[in-house]
């Protein structure tokens, strides 16, 4: 239930990325600047309590032009979210008092492990031994999906060397992975039954 609350509020936190991009991005949004003067947080604390500043200004101008500083923050956040969420699910199946990790192995969360893997290898799916045997052993799609508008997404040893964000996937996909893994999460924690 944990992961699949975490999971969903990092989904839920590229949604408010999204829309304040969307904000920086409209051709009025230096009207909102006026109003944006008057507010606390033109700066980044560091750990001694100075900070750094900057001109609110600038940077809602510059994330509203600059399509490649919105491009790179789809990276940044759904990066994160993946090794976030991979890491955790690797952690619990590992802690795992259940006779059968079999909970881990759900096809949506074989997705999350493969996605995160090629995003730790330099955004390049790469299966060694272990990720071969386990594509061999466990299907990594979105066929039983609770979300999955976009169509069929699948990872097969084919895909070796083959780009992953945004080639395999784009944020709209990746969004509906982790929706579908975090709904799959949360029945698990109250106990509903896996899949036959």
């Amino acid at each position: 239930m944990e992961i699949g609350l975490q999971t969903f509020r990092l989904a839920d936190g590229y949604f408010a990325h999204s829309a304040a991009m969307t904000v920086a991005s409209h051709p009025q949004a230096g009207a909102l600047l006026t109003a944006a003067r008057r507010l606390p947080g033109n700066q980044v604390l560091r750990k001694d309590g100075s900070a750094h500043k900057f001109s609110l200004a600038h940077y809602l101008g510059l994330a509203g032009r600059d399509q490649s500083i919105r491009d790179d923050f789809d990276r940044i956040w759904l990066s994160h979210t993946f090794l976030e969420v991979g890491h955790t699910l690797k952690n619990a199946s590992k802690k795992s008092t259940l006779k059968t990790n079999d909970i881990f192995h759900a096809p949506e969360l074989e997705l999350i492990y493969h996605i995160r893997n090629g995003i730790a290898h330099g955004n390049r799916f790469h299966f060694d031994d272990n990720g071969k045997k386990r594509l061999a052993k466990h299907a990594a799609d979105n066929r039983l999906s609770q979300h999955r508008v976009g169509g069929l997404l699948e990872i097969t040893e084919k895909m070796e060397g083959k780009q992953v964000l945004f080639s395999f996937a784009a944020p709209g996909d990746l969004l509906d992975v982790l929706t579908s893994a975090s709904e799959y999460l949360k029945r698990m924690g109250v106990g509903d039954q896996l899949r036959p």
